[in-house]
């Protein structure tokens, strides 16, 4: 059992955040107050990004290990908040890539992971992050040296970072294809035989801040007025929709989660995720009941999951994880109607040449099987779920990344997509999802004809589903969907020739 715990921070946040939490645990006996460190980056730094952090943070590992040769067990423990979560994930997935690649022996170098708010799917202040209102305020505010470090410019805001940091960045995308669907920390079967146990308490409440009230998808239900709680999950799953010329072709594959060649799960079939609605995302781990182990409400589970060392051990804590976050926050939602559960989608559209396709839109449609064509007023009434108001046409929540197009998000209400279902449809429907691209290169488009590409994959079906349920909606958790489409390529692009003149 690990005996450091290093503390990360999240964006533009100090160690001094996390003196109450960490006298706590001190107090309680959980670790030494010498054996604590804090980790500070220059999140303010417009030139770095999450790489960047993650390589550090290689560094500074590898000399912590140097520094202790005669301690037993120099793995250790993190606590992460927001996107410190981003940071530590970075770095795990970046140090086992450098050891494959350098024949160097694998390790798992972290035992207990505990993600307080995390920010694994990003959060929409980025889209205030960037702005000249928050140069200003991180300028005129007092920092510490080591926050403000690397800003050549005091009006830097630490632009990488929070490209990263906004919700369906390539960051993200990539990070979580790498650590979550393919080379994976977080299982039982790891090949060096340790295991790192993750631990997610999420923050449930949101309140009207500054923040919230300058962006809009902050002031919502489904957030804790900094990040998107079904973002919060490391519990992803992840399918891939294959955009074929021959319509009867189209294919949905979803990630079957086992290791190549086995029948051992990729990572625990469930990541202990619990949901405390009484917190913010910065009370959760700085309130005044952080002052107190009876009133802080994490400090239990915390406590139990601190002395976690075997994979079944941590599946049983798991499902307490599991019953809580079903008690005291999703079950008192389901009775009240203004209040809803949530998933988030996140989108990455490439041709089937690997590009990225940015010129793109997502629709779902209600389809009557025995006229094989779109039912418009139950599509209208469905596409009402997807809007911030009850009309057709109003701002969806579809959230596109700003640099990188092909990424998008869409959070929604699936307690509200389950009452449609019941009250609305019948065994002659069929809910649809629909992709329609545009390629920017003249020659080169996305059958039929006119540039575009029409696609349906059936996502509900109540004659093969009597009991309404969905099975693409699963609650507070991301689905990874990557779209991949045909295209076809006009002869001027590439022919072959005769030698004949002009040939």
């Amino acid at each position: 059992m690990a005996d450091y715990l290093f503390i990360v921070p999240g964006y533009s946040d100090e160690d001094f955040s996390f003196v109450p939490l960490r006298d706590l645990l001190v107090h309680e006996g959980l670790y030494d107050k010498d054996k604590i460190k804090s980790i500070e980056y220059a999140s303010l730094d417009d030139q770095v990004g999450y790489l960047d952090f993650a390589d550090k943070f290689d560094d500074i590992y590898n000399k912590f290990i140097k520094e202790h040769p005669n301690t037993p067990n120099t793995r250790i423990d993190i606590l992460a908040h927001s996107a410190g979560s981003l940071v530590v994930r970075a770095w795990l997935y970046m140090r086992r890539t450098r050891q494959k690649q350098r024949k160097q022996p694998i390790d798992v170098p972290v035992d207990h992971l505990f993600l307080f708010a995390p920010a694994n799917f990003g959060s929409d202040l980025a889209k205030i992050g960037m702005s000249a209102l928050n140069a200003v305020r991180i300028t005129f505010t007092k920092m510490s040296p080591s926050t403000l470090e690397g800003n050549k410019d005091l009006f830097e805001v630490g632009k990488r970072v929070l490209e990263g940091l906004e919700p369906a960045s390539p960051t993200q995308w990539d990070l979580s294809i790498g650590d979550l669907h393919k080379e994976t920390y977080f299982g039982e079967h790891d090949s060096t035989g340790q295991c790192c146990f993750p631990f997610v308490f999420a923050a449930g409440k949101y309140n009207k801040n500054l923040e919230s009230f300058l962006v809009s998808n902050l002031q919502k239900d489904g957030t804790d007025s900094i990040v998107r709680i079904a973002g919060t999950s490391l519990n992803t799953r992840m399918c891939t929709l294959r955009v074929i010329s021959d319509s009867s072709q189209h294919q949905i594959e979803w990630d079957n989660e086992f290791i190549d060649g086995t029948q051992n799960r990729r990572k625990y079939e469930e990541i202990a995720f619990a949901i405390y609605g009484q917190y913010d995302h910065s009370g959760i781990i700085n309130t005044e009941d952080v002052y107190v182990a009876s009133k802080w409400k994490p400090f239990e589970l915390f406590k139990k999951a601190k002395e976690i060392n075997t994979p079944e051990d941590y599946k049983k804590l798991a499902r307490k994880f599991s019953e809580l976050r079903e008690e005291h926050y999703i079950a008192p939602k389901r009775n009240k109607k203004e209040e809803g559960i949530f998933q988030q989608f996140f989108f990455k559209l490439i041709d089937d040449t690997e590009q990225n396709v940015s010129d793109f839109f997502i629709e779902f449609l209600v389809y009557d099987k025995d006229t094989k064509s779109c039912n418009k007023s139950l599509t209208e009434k469905f596409q009402r779920l997807f809007t911030n108001e009850d009309q057709v046409g109003s701002k969806t929540n579809f959230h596109i990344h700003s640099v990188d197009r092909s990424h998008r998000v869409l959070m929604l209400d699936i307690t509200a997509i389950g009452g449609f279902v019941k009250n609305n449809l019948n065994t002659n429907n069929q809910i649809c999802l629909k992709v329609t691209a545009k390629s920017p290169y003249n020659g080169v488009n996305f059958p039929p004809s006119e540039f575009v590409i029409h696609s349906e994959f059936v996502i509900f079906d109540k004659n093969s589903e009597p009991n309404g349920s969905i099975f693409l909606f699963s609650e507070f958790t991301t689905t990874l969907v990557h779209i991949i489409i045909d295209r076809n390529m006009e002869e001027k692009i590439l022919r072959e020739g005769d030698f004949q003149q002009g040939g």
